[in-house]
């Protein structure tokens, strides 16, 4: 049975919400009656003494017992139970039916007395612990407007049933770019592809915390024995990058930047901010940590059923980008390192894959509306965190690419839901950590002959291949749990990681890659495998075969116990990968080199008359203009709104621009044409002055290749004809029509001039000019 539990304080709205539900509803108050045989009761303070009367008499839980036997006994899939009144009539659905989900109707107390709510019956309410439900609550529902605002959410919440039985919680950081010099020194934030001048190489090690103890994901880290090399400018980065020189005062631009947006999302901002270390595990930072400083807090964007909190807001410094990563060592390059960088951080109060999505994008487009962030590739990322029912918080790191977000949700929600039945099935089994603390098995010798070429090669240069039974799993590790993949990948992914092997091979996808079932056999047979049983092997180098197995073993002993907290990459289908352990809370500390930073009063109101226009307003701006619905509401999203305005500013016709950058823009990029910003523009401020329409084809190739517009129209002998000279080549064409007896056509006539013109007049021109010389075409 699936249980959906409605609650609020009186005239909320939840009767309004349930009776959207289309499945069975019980609402307590007629529960009562029917349990007392007093149908004809009004006086809802009378009823409400009746039920204390019952709970006391059969337990606090006992209408929720009641009306979920009643729901059992109809054979009732869904059931929608309304108006409860005591915290223990929902923990008892929480606690016993595995689906469900619990709805808290909010509703602010004027708008509540302004329905008729009554403050006695309310103090009675919560006397018996109502408004203590709320902290129970799965999902709130605002319900400070209209009937059809909260029907409208009511139908959301329908369409996304599924998502809220399971418990699906998410929340994002998104971390974007700004367009200044870096945080920590007067630097510019340039990427350079040139060669650099400057390199050097650490390694980079854990300590143990005051308590005595590592980080459980820097202790990972240090285990892969990386180093790291640090390629530099010596005219572009400086000292403070190579952690050679204390860091400067933070960048008051970049506080401003942040600040403003604090204001978008009607964040607080902090009145003194402290610098602090975040430590880092991957060798990013040449220092080991990452500075950052809390800006706001307390910020809120619209949900689909409530507020999306907006927990923190901080600034803080880039890490160095990866440019070469190998099995012993990363290269980083410190171009990047100490660009300023926002970090917003949301609450977990999104529970659809679409909702992130559109959270993501509405935050990405707030951040763009302070116009002073950098666009492009790589400059905006999203982090995710995902949980489920059971599951465990999970984060997905670097996730770019916006459209892909549902699908990182929608298979992470699959892949711990599969999760959580291989726990199931292995406690069916009456596996135990204990069973896998097997010896690794070398069986090298039963494949050298094998058809397998990577087997052979492997073997020929000294490698092994290693195995270990894994008991009662058959059929388990060729379980899929996300797109494509299986939980045997799964156990792939901590080989890579902690053993620098390139995968595992597994009973359950065997024989294949040219290993046959009579070697199969043969290796069951060598690692005493009984029927229910399944094996694992590893063909590399021994060291790091035995690495890659205890690693193995070791997640086979985390699937005991469901989902594991880590952090996770995104992969280009939409599954993702197993990167480390999701960090310790205790990483960040002071940073002892950077004075706080007060924000004052002054500094505020300076932010707050010098707002930029919010998207809604330039929405507005943008319909005045005469753009359309679609396009207006397209380009406040659009990464580009500002080339927009750039480009308008100079005189370039507004529905001209945004064809340009919603139209033409997206078919260059099937094309493979792809444009800087600078060659849009130059592009847009010659479109119909230094070129006609028609020739676009022929010149966005070249300029994608590097040329100049004015090199390419030289070239190809581009030029736009004034109006006289086509109006002399139309009244030709259409001479020489009527001199041979025929009657000119429109249509003939243009293509006929359209030809002689070469594409050197706009097709609209040439148009206009045909019909003034033939009226009534």
């Amino acid at each position: 049975m699936r249980a959906i539990v409605v609650a609020g304080l009186p005239r909320a709205g939840k009767d309004s919400f349930a009776r959207v539900l289309p499945w069975k509803k019980i609402v307590y108050s007629d529960l009562i009656k029917a349990i007392a045989g007093i149908r004809d009761v009004t006086d809802k303070k009378e009823l409400g003494r009746i039920a204390d009367k019952l709970r006391e008499e059969n337990g606090k839980d006992y209408l929720t017992r009641y009306a979920l036997a009643i729901a059992d006994e109809a054979g009732e899939n869904t059931i929608v139970l309304v108006g409860p009144r005591t915290p223990e009539e929902v923990r008892y659905v929480k606690e016993n039916i595995s689906e469900h989900t619990v709805v808290w109707i909010e509703a602010d107390e004027e708008i509540r007395r302004k329905r008729g709510a009554d403050p006695e019956r309310e103090r009675e309410d919560i006397g018996r612990g109502l408004a203590e439900i709320r902290n129970l609550a799965d999902v709130i529902v605002e319900n400070n407007g209209t009937p059809e605002e909260l029907k409208e959410r009511a139908k959301y919440f329908v369409e996304n049933i599924n998502y809220y039985l399971i418990g699906l919680k998410s929340g994002i950081e998104i971390h974007q770019q700004l367009d200044t010099h870096k945080l920590f020194c007067s630097c510019p934030s340039t990427l350079r592809d040139d060669e650099p001048g400057v390199v050097v190489e650490r390694f980079q090690r854990p300590v143990a915390s005051e308590m005595g103890t590592f980080d459980p994901a820097a202790l990972a880290e240090f285990r892969k024995g990386r180093k790291y090399i640090y390629q530099a400018y010596s005219d572009t980065t400086c000292l403070v990058e190579l952690d050679e020189e204390p860091p400067h005062p933070p960048n008051d631009e970049a506080i401003d930047i942040t600040l403003t947006f604090a204001e978008f999302v009607h964040a607080t901002p902090v009145d003194a901010s402290i610098v602090m270390r975040k430590m880092v595990i991957d060798g990013s930072n040449t220092s080991g940590f990452q500075r950052t400083m809390l800006l706001a807090t307390g910020g809120w964007i619209e949900g689909h059923l409530s507020k999306i909190r907006i927990q923190t807001i901080c600034l803080e410094e880039d890490s160095a980008r990866p440019i070469e990563r190998g099995e012993d060592k990363i290269v980083y390059r410190v171009d990047r390192l100490g660009i300023p960088l926002i970090e917003i951080a949301t609450g977990p109060d999104m529970h659809t894959p679409e909702e992130i999505k559109e959270a993501a994008e509405r935050i990405g487009v707030l951040l763009r509306a302070t116009g002073r962030v950098k666009r492009g590739l790589g400059t905006i990322r999203q982090d995710l965190n995902i949980s489920i029912r059971g599951g465990a918080r999970v984060e997905i790191k670097g996730a770019q690419d916006l459209d892909l977000i549902p699908e990182y949700v929608k298979n992470e929600v699959r892949r711990q839901k599969g999760l959580l039945e291989i726990k199931e099935e292995m406690q069916k089994r009456e596996l135990t950590e204990r069973d896998f603390d097997l010896p690794i098995v070398d069986v090298t010798d039963l494949l050298e002959d094998t058809e397998a070429k990577f087997v052979r090669s492997t073997i020929k240069k000294g490698g092994k291949v290693l195995g270990i039974r894994v008991p009662k799993m058959s059929g388990l590790l060729g379980k899929e749990i996300q797109n494509g993949k299986r939980f045997g990948t799964e156990l792939s992914y901590y080989a890579k990681v902690y053993g620098k092997v390139g995968g595992i091979l597994h009973s359950d996808e065997l024989p294949k890659y040219g290993i046959s079932a009579d070697e199969v056999q043969k290796i069951r047979e060598r690692l005493n495998c009984e029927e229910e049983d399944a094996f694992v092997i590893v063909v590399a180098p021994e060291e790091n075969a035995r690495n890659a197995l205890d690693a193995v073993k070791k997640r086979l002993k985390m699937a005991l116990h469901g989902v594991p907290e880590e952090t996770r990459g995104p992969n280009p289908d939409g599954t993702t990968r197993f990167m480390r352990p999701l960090p310790g809370a205790a990483r960040m500390y002071p940073e002892t080199d950077v004075a706080p930073v007060f924000i004052t009063e002054d500094r505020l109101q300076r932010i707050r008359k010098n707002l930029p226009p919010l998207p809604e307003e330039r929405y507005e701006e943008y319909r005045r203009m005469g753009l359309n619905e679609e396009q207006a509401r397209t380009l406040v999203k659009s990464r580009h709104v500002f080339l927009f305005d750039e480009i308008v500013s100079e005189g370039v016709d507004p529905k001209t621009a945004a064809n340009i950058l919603l139209t033409f823009l997206p078919y260059w990029k099937r094309q493979g044409w792809e444009l800087t910003e600078d060659q849009i523009k130059d592009l847009a401020l010659g479109y119909n002055r230094k070129y006609p329409k028609e020739a676009l084809d022929e010149i966005v190739p070249e300029i994608a290749k590097g040329k100049k517009l004015d090199e390419v129209l030289k070239e190809k002998g581009i030029e736009m004809i004034d109006e006289e000279k086509i109006r002399e080549v139309v009244e030709r064409i259409v001479k020489e029509f009527r001199e041979r007896g025929e009657e000119p056509r429109m249509n003939v006539i243009m293509g006929r001039a359209m030809a002689e013109l070469k594409g050197k007049a706009p097709g609209k021109v040439v148009a206009r000019t045909v019909r003034e010389i033939l009226p009534g075409s």
